[in-house]
């Protein structure tokens, strides 16, 4: 299941988030990430920030509506495409989040460094992305191009696309 980012939100060392399509790290302004589809130009070491807070990590909580509209959660694992174009998600359709994504496709994915139990846990950085899934079908290449990358992050992930009831 691919994700494409719609906008995206981060905080990191304190910073909070004041709405769903702005991000701040330390030493940055309050920036949007994404206006009307159109990327906007941003500071290069906020790039690079989220950038290796994306790569970083490869577990996220993925939030998704349900069919009375209220809210679900999850964890899930991810994989970015080359490039930053989307998010991989490779999840099973026996999954509540997965039916929820299938039949409402807004989600949001969100993104931590690793709670070390030290600290201020609201100091860690941190990025929420909303956007829509799409699932790749199979036996395309573009199935066989976002597989191929999926397990290039994830390799214990193979015995899984074995399984019919994954979707990528």
């Amino acid at each position: 299941m691919r994700q494409h980012p719609v906008r995206a939100a981060a905080a990191s060392h304190g910073r909070s988030i004041t709405t769903h399509n702005e991000f701040c790290f330390p030493h940055s302004q309050v920036v949007p990430l994404f206006r009307q589809r159109d990327v906007i130009t941003v500071n290069d070491d906020v790039l690079t920030q989220v950038r290796q807070l994306l790569l970083a990590q490869r577990w996220a909580a993925v939030a998704s509506l349900r069919d009375d509209g209220g809210p679900a959660a999850a964890f899930v694992a991810y994989v970015t495409e080359p490039g930053f174009n989307g998010i991989l998600l490779h999840i099973s359709r026996l999954a509540a989040h997965t039916r929820n994504l299938l039949q409402r496709p807004a989600l949001a994915l969100a993104i931590s460094e690793p709670d070390t139990g030290r600290g201020d846990p609201q100091l860690l950085a941190r990025i929420t992305i909303q956007g829509s899934v799409s699932v790749i079908p199979r036996g395309t290449p573009d199935y066989r191009a976002a597989r191929e990358c999926y397990l290039a992050k994830l390799p214990d992930a193979e015995q899984l696309f074995g399984f019919e009831d994954f979707v990528l």
